[in-house]
Formats: structure tokens, sequence, C-alpha cells
């Protein structure tokens, strides 16, 4: 019998080469399009509106009792208002006294500066010149008459020691001038009596007699000469004595003047010191802008050294936005690359589309001290063009952002066998 129609198998068979071209023309344009079709990437990572200068803290470097609080949170300020007031009392107290140890301090050199030269009358000149120093130099001026009377005093025993010894001196030489006149006529007696013994004018006994009386006179004048040699020496000592107490008092005065000047050393230093406590104790605003975080609300509360009182947001500051990126998307942030941001605490579908510029990144990775988690810092700086586009809204520093960060085109292609890629090359290391 004759078929009028195809047969079944050649039906089938056109059917399978029908789906076989369907799938073959799929799968070339699919894996054309994957090949060849760029698609757009982007960086994902969130964070927050910041000023460009960034919000500055306020501190106070030593602490202290507070005596006012004059600001709230969210009031403006100006640079240099003052926000808090500190108790200065006992600063004031600690200035009186270390300005009034110095005044003293620096009298006490006036008036060792006059000893040493022997001037009193620099005491006069220092005075008209520092008429805060008058009490204490008055006092200085009698502690320098009383040390001056005192070594004129020693100076003065010591001079009429060596006038007494002078004295005893001539009275000395007196002696043995005349004793050297005894010993000269004892002399010509022995020897006239030497004569007449031999001519037996006189007895052996009388000219031994005659010599004896010459030896003794010898020996006095020896002992005056010796007596003047001791009384010399003993003018000698007094003179150096007299020279001694000079250059003592010298050292003496030498080294207390530079314990006095390293004294005025430290206390000007403490000078210094207590005036910045003085100037500390009204803490003021370091630039324009809103009081943010008031940490201190009322007077009688105690800060510590360094803590943080306020922080000072600046509001004519440009604003950016601060986004934490993955350590594992951070090699394809760079500088320059344009970023798409989202303000979730608006309507994003009344907004326009705001585009950013990456102006940072991080150079060392960062730890949220809250959770615990790793990121590198991308600061987005805005354009006035695209800050234009929100002036419908009002932006507040640290309101949420999401920022698309822009990456370089790439297949679909690319996409999918990337990781495959990653695990062969690194099998292959292994």
């Amino acid at each position: 019998m004759t078929m009028t129609g195809t047969s079944p198998q050649a039906s089938m068979r056109k059917h399978v080469w029908v789906v076989l071209s369907m799938a073959a023309i799929l799968f070339l344009g699919v894996g054309g399009w994957a090949i060849s079709y760029p698609l757009a990437g982007a960086v994902l990572a969130s964070g927050r509106i910041v000023v460009e200068s960034y919000a500055k803290p306020v501190q106070h470097p030593t602490g202290g009792k507070i005596a006012a609080v004059l600001v709230r949170n969210g009031e403006p300020v100006r640079k240099g208002q003052v926000l808090v007031q500190m108790d200065k009392v006992s600063s004031q107290a600690n200035l009186t006294v270390v300005v009034a140890k110095l005044n003293e301090l620096q009298a006490r050199l006036a008036r060792l500066d006059a000893e040493i030269a022997g001037e009193e009358h620099l005491l006069r000149k220092v005075a008209s010149a520092n008429p805060e120093l008058k009490t204490h130099l008055q006092a200085e001026a009698q502690i320098l008459q009383s040390r001056q009377s005192a070594h004129r005093g020693k100076k003065e025993l010591l001079g009429q020691r060596l006038l007494q010894l002078e004295k005893q001196l001539e009275g000395l030489l007196a002696q043995q001038q005349a004793k050297i006149e005894d010993v000269r006529f004892l002399t010509e007696d022995v020897a006239a009596g030497e004569s007449l013994f031999k001519e037996a004018v006189i007895s052996s006994a009388e000219l031994r007699s005659r010599q004896r009386a010459l030896s003794a006179a010898k020996g006095q004048l020896g002992a005056l000469v010796a007596e003047e040699g001791r009384m010399r020496q003993q003018m000698v000592e007094v003179q150096l004595q007299s020279n001694q107490l000079e250059s003592e008092l010298l050292q003496e005065l030498t080294e207390q003047r530079q314990a006095v000047r390293n004294q005025i050393e430290e206390f000007d230093e403490r000078r210094v010191a207590a005036e910045q406590a003085l100037d500390w104790a009204e803490i003021t605003a370091p630039q324009d802008g809103v009081v943010h975080e008031l940490q201190v609300y009322s007077a009688g509360e105690v800060l510590s050294a360094g803590q943080v009182l306020t922080k000072i947001i600046p509001l004519q500051d440009e604003m950016v936005v601060e986004v934490q990126a993955r350590p594992q998307d951070v090699d394809q942030i760079f500088v320059g690359q344009r970023a798409q941001l989202s303000f979730s605490a608006f309507d994003t579908g009344a907004l326009p589309q705001i585009f950013g510029v990456v102006q940072q990144v991080g150079v060392d990775l960062s730890i949220d001290d809250m959770t615990g988690a790793t990121f590198y810092l991308v600061r987005i700086e805005v354009p006035k063009v695209e800050m234009e586009k929100l002036a419908a809204v009002t932006l507040v520093p640290g309101m949420p952002v999401e920022a698309f960060i822009e990456t370089p085109s790439r297949t679909a292609f690319s996409y999918a066998t990337k990781p495959i890629l990653a695990q062969i090359n690194r099998a292959f290391k292994e």
C-alpha cells in the first residue's frame, strides 16, 4: 500500500533536528553574548556622611572640677567661645605661691650679685626697675648689711691679731738688738779676760765666768731669733686666713648664686605651667560648628586628664562620604574611581542618581571596635554639581550611605570562569 505522508521516523528526525538547531543557536548566542558582551561591575560598601575636616574633640589636658557648663548639645558655637569653665581657685592659689617664690628668688639673686660685686647700690637699681620686688629687696638689703657687718668683724679681728703680732715683733727685734749688744760686749770681755789670764792678772775661774756669760747671751739671742721666726710665721698665717676669708666668701656666694639661678629656672617653669593651668580654666571651641556628644552637664562634675568633653562638628566644611570596603574588594578600588551613592534616609525613588569620586583609600586594615570586623576606609568626595541635586533634602553628618563603586567592565564568561581558573591556578601551585 502506498503512503501519502511522511513516516513517523522521518517526522521524529525532523523534530530532533529542529530542537538541536535551536539548541545550537541558543548555545552559540548565549556563548557569544557571554564572551563578547561587557557587564558593568561594582563594589558595594556602606558607610556614612562626614564633614571634610572631621569633628574636633574638645579635651582638658589636666582635668579638674567643673565650675559651669555654658552650652548644650546641638548648640551652634563660634571659634574661641567658652564652652566650659573650670574651677580656678586652686590654679590661682598655686600661681600666687609660685610667683611669690619667684620674686623672692629674684631678690635674693640681686642681693648675691651686689654682695659679689661689693656694690650695695645695685639693689636700689633692681628695686626701681622691678617694683614688685620691693618688699623682698628690703629684706635682702638687711641680710646684705648683716653679712657685710659680720664679714668686716672677722676681717677686723684678723687685722687686730696681725697688728698685735707686728707690735710683738717690734719688741722682739728690740730685745734682739739689745742682746746682740750684750753678746758683742761679752765677746770683748772674754777676749780681754783671756789676755789678762795669760798675764796672770785674773784667775781661770774669772775667765770661765766671763765665757759662761757669753754663752748664755748667745743662747738667749738664738732663742729670740727663733721666736722671731715663729712670730713671722704666725703673721703669715693670719694674712693667709684673711685672704682665705675673702676667697671662701666669694666661693660661698658663687655657689649660692648658682643654686638660686637653678631654683629660678625651676620656678619659672612652674609659673608657666601654673599660667597655662589658669588659661585652661576656660575651655573654648576649637572651630565654628555645633556641639555634639556633650559629656558634661553641670557644675561640680570632675574631669579626668585628657577626657573628651564634647565634639565640635563644623558646618561650613564640605561633606564627604566614608565607607567601609571589604578586604577582598580593596584591590578593585582606586583613587579617581566613580561611585554611585544611595542615601537610605530618603526616598531613593524621588532622588536623582548621585555620583562621587574616590578621594582616598586606606593604606592599612582597620578594625571596627564594636563588631571586630575588618575593613579598609574609603573616602568619597561628592562634587558640588552632584550636591546641588540634593538641594531639596538636608544632609547631616552621620547619615547612612551605600556606595556602588564602579569597577572595570567584564564579560559574563569572565565572571563564570574566574573562580574555576583561580582554583586550577591554586591547584597547580600546590
